[in-house]
């Protein structure tokens, strides 16, 4: 459904935007 596509980006944003905060993309 489009929930879960939803949901999906705003996981990817929520992580990257955590990530620009944090370190310099460690979780890469």
């Amino acid at each position: 459904p489009l929930n879960e596509t939803v949901a999906e980006i705003e996981r990817r944003v929520l992580e990257e935007r955590r990530t620009s905060r944090g370190t310099s993309g460690g979780r890469r």
